[in-house]
């Protein structure tokens, strides 16, 4: 799904923040690698952490151009 919205360049600017079960270094690393803005393991991180970074993502403090400069 990341690559395919990536791929499209109407929505290049969405933000992709992955919820997983998966927490091992290859599924994070191939998830950052296709696009994703962030990745949180369920099981490391408290819901309200999540809900803080989606509030940044749609406040505008944290955008994909943001990313994109960080890397």
């Amino acid at each position: 799904m990341i690559e395919e919205v990536r791929k499209n360049s109407k929505w290049e600017l969405i933000p992709i923040i992955v919820l997983s079960n998966l927490g091992g270094d290859l599924e994070i690393k191939r998830a950052l690698e296709l696009g994703a803005d962030d990745y949180f393991v369920k099981s490391q991180h408290p819901i309200e952490e999540v809900i803080e970074k989606v509030k940044e993502y749609l406040e505008g403090k944290k955008t994909v151009k943001q990313r994109k400069l960080d890397e």
